[in-house]
């Protein structure tokens, strides 16, 4: 099912990377909340190494699922976090943010 999605939304996740490249300078941070399985963040990341992406989901098998998803990437990171609690990051820890 997953591989599905990520085909046919992969358009829309690279022109999200482009709006990030064109409004972030290179070194930024960008955290994907409730990343899921590792997309968007995954394609993100291969298009714009010079940004590290903080990957969130409140599952850990979904976690364990995107850093098998990710593996070779080394501008991501991964947390168990829900998106209604943030708070284990400090205050202006990115330079944008991501909610598919």
């Amino acid at each position: 099912m997953y591989a599905k999605i990520f085909e046919v939304s992969k358009p829309a996740w690279v022109r999200l990377a482009a709006l990030i490249k064109e409004n972030t300078p290179n070194g930024s941070r960008v955290i994907d909340i409730g990343a899921g399985p590792g997309e968007p963040t995954t394609t993100m990341a291969k298009l714009l190494e010079t940004h590290t992406f903080v990957l969130t989901d409140s599952q850990v098998q979904m976690i364990e699922n995107a850093k098998h998803r990710a593996a070779g990437l080394n501008n991501v990171e991964f947390h168990v976090a829900s998106a209604e609690d943030l708070s284990a990051f400090p205050t202006a820890s990115f330079d944008a943010a991501t909610y598919v």
